[in-house]
């Protein structure tokens, strides 16, 4: 529910493209009992859960800057994803040698893990089973442990001190600063969210109920979801196009956008800029069309890495520069502050 509440929610619309994965064949996807599907939606710990969901925050390449294991409050999450964008800049700054790259990377995240504010580390406490799983498995997970001693000296499963456990934004940071721009596919997603327990469950599905709610007794949630299935297209073989058409059809989004330009729609013109970047991800002609609509619509931060972008994929039209420096005008304390930290 985080995803939909600001601050994250314009971050994520503003300077992220978002997908998503059905983990649910994944061996290291956990499973729980069955919430209602009539239940509320609640705020829970940062970090509570991280066998069920896992959030990637990656360059188009597939490279992983961070990974927010379980859930995380909108605030925490809007935060973390600035500072990937931060590392983000690292990544593509091609002057920077791979070990200055690394070295930067570990950095960053640890420095990011210090400036955490106390409540935020008052929201990232584990969760009490996760707690027991990491005592019960210590030997294994003597990284999440912050007083050894306190740790050998419980003699009561239920009576481990939260104070020898280290909370959850910090085993993910300490964590992330040993994976240094590993690519997405050979990220250990199964060792890196091994803090929790498995299984986990409530009893919500145990609950006196309706035919709905009853039907449910006894079941996991693994046992009643299905992975999810992608419709494929038919496989249609096309004539070949008339001749001349090929190139008609790539000017047709340039164009629809200058014509929106002219009539001030920048919302459209933005959505349409958007559409050409899909079809052409490689080429600077749509970024500097989207820099130009963000700017329009005070999107300041989203015009500045799209003329940046065009500039990085060999952009010579003067507008990229002059896009970017009216976007860094705009966004002076901000950019001077992230090279500040940098």
């Amino acid at each position: 529910m985080s995803l939909s509440q600001e601050p994250a929610f314009s971050t994520l619309r503003n300077h992220f493209v978002c997908g998503y994965k059905n983990i649910l064949q994944e061996g290291y996807a956990g499973d729980s009992g069955v919430h209602p599907l009539d239940g509320n939606a609640v705020n829970t710990t940062n970090g509570a859960g991280p066998h069920n969901l896992q959030t990637f925050v990656m360059t188009a390449d597939g490279t992983v800057l961070h990974c927010l294991p379980g859930f995380w409050s909108s605030e925490d999450l809007a935060a973390e994803l600035e500072m990937a964008e931060k590392l983000s800049y690292i990544w593509q700054d091609k002057a920077i040698s791979s070990p200055d790259k690394a070295d930067l990377f570990k950095r960053i995240h640890l420095e990011h893990l210090k400036n955490h504010s106390p409540e935020l580390v008052a929201r990232s406490h584990l969760q009490g089973f996760d707690a027991q799983h990491i005592y019960k498995n210590s030997k294994e997970l003597s990284d999440c442990i912050s007083d050894k001693e306190a740790i050998s000296a419980v003699e009561d499963l239920h009576k481990v001190p939260y104070d020898a456990f280290k909370t959850t934004d910090k085993i993910m940071h300490e964590r992330m600063a040993t994976r240094p721009f590993q690519n997405y596919n050979a990220f250990d997603t199964g060792t890196y969210t091994s803090y929790g327990c498995n299984h986990y469950d409530k009893g919500e599905n145990e609950m006196e109920g309706g035919p709905p709610t009853l039907a449910l007794k006894g079941k996991t949630l693994r046992s009643v979801s299905k992975p999810t299935v992608m419709a494929e297209a038919p496989q249609v073989r096309p004539s070949a196009p008339p001749a001349g058409r090929k190139e008609k059809e790539k000017e047709t989004e340039p164009q629809l956008f200058v014509a929106l330009a002219k009539q001030g729609l920048w919302p459209e013109a933005f959505r349409c800029a958007d559409k050409y970047i899909k079809a052409q991800f490689t080429q600077p002609g749509g970024y500097e069309m989207r820099s130009l609509a963000a700017l329009k619509l005070g999107y300041y931060q989203q015009a500045y890495d799209d003329a940046s972008r065009a500039l990085w994929l060999g952009s010579k039209h003067s507008s990229a520069t002059i896009l970017r420096a009216r976007a860094a005008s705009k966004l002076k304390p901000l950019v001077y502050r992230n090279t500040k930290s940098l």
